[in-house]
């Protein structure tokens, strides 16, 4: 359930948050916490991805193909469609990625009169970023 906080800087009941950064600096662990504390929808543009290439096995070798002019507009495409079903209560991890991808975004969410509450940019040391990615390559289950 959404809540009102009421304290400067910390999420609403209608906040449009995003979140960006390289992979392995925290974006979606504190997106996880967000939701859950808040009730804000957590999208995560890599994991809608993944889903969908794992339901559609053609949709997942034509994203292997990919020119990155054509991922651009794949991953507008998806982010677009699942905010279209969304209320203004939101939060973007990985999105957008580039300047395309937030040009695409700035129209779509001026087409709804809406605007970002936030852009949180998440910063990590290299080191860091590098034992936190390839512990992930790690299944914890069988080592």
């Amino acid at each position: 359930m959404a809540m009102d906080s009421g304290e400067a800087g910390l999420p609403t009941s209608n906040s449009m948050l995003v979140f960006i950064g390289p992979p392995g600096a925290g974006k979606g662990t504190q997106a996880a916490k967000l939701q859950e504390e808040y009730g804000i929808r957590h999208l995560s543009t890599g994991d809608i991805m993944r889903a969908k290439a794992r339901k559609n096995p053609e949709l997942a070798e034509q994203m292997r193909h990919l020119k990155p002019s054509d991922f651009n507009d794949m991953a507008v495409s998806i982010v677009t469609t699942t905010l279209t079903r969304e209320t203004d209560n939101f939060l973007l991890d990985g999105f957008p990625r580039n300047c395309y991808q937030a040009v695409e975004l700035d129209k779509f969410l001026a087409e709804r009169n809406w605007k970002l509450t936030k852009v949180v940019a998440f910063t990590c040391s290299e080191d860091t970023l590098r034992q936190r990615i390839t512990g992930r390559l790690v299944h914890e289950g069988s080592g």
